[in-house]
């Protein structure tokens, strides 16, 4: 049995053609970033707040011990508790879909069609 069909990537071409394709659409693609800078940080820094409400410092000197210990601990009750991880979930499926809008973009830009910021899609 033959190889007929033999690997032909050649990086340095991968690299100058999508170079090329970045020069000529970079406005597009720098609106892609910003898109997804202003769909993902907004969530980003409410996690942060309320993680950051969500755990105490508790500091201590343990039996035999000469310094102090400094250690998070979990202070949210449980309703608050189910909130975040229903909050961090939808968070997560948030991500996955404005990174595939940012995907699907730069496939249609790499492969020469315009893209619209209109086709951004929820729905996968």
């Amino acid at each position: 049995m033959t190889n007929q069909h033999k690997n032909n990537f050649n990086i340095d071409e991968t690299i100058w053609a999508g170079w090329e394709v970045f020069k000529k659409e970079w406005k597009n693609l720098l609106w892609a970033v910003v898109a997804y800078i202003a769909a993902v940080i907004p969530l980003n820094i409410i996690d942060f707040i309320w993680n950051m409400r969500l755990y105490n410092t508790e500091t201590y000197l343990p039996e035999g011990a000469t310094e102090e210990v400094t250690r998070q601990i979990w202070a949210a009750g449980a309703s608050e508790t189910i909130l975040y991880f229903i909050f961090a979930a939808l968070m997560f499926v948030w991500s996955i879909i404005v990174g595939f809008n940012i995907l699907k973009a730069s496939f249609k830009i790499y492969d020469g069609k315009k893209f619209e910021f209109a086709e951004i899609s929820i729905i996968c």
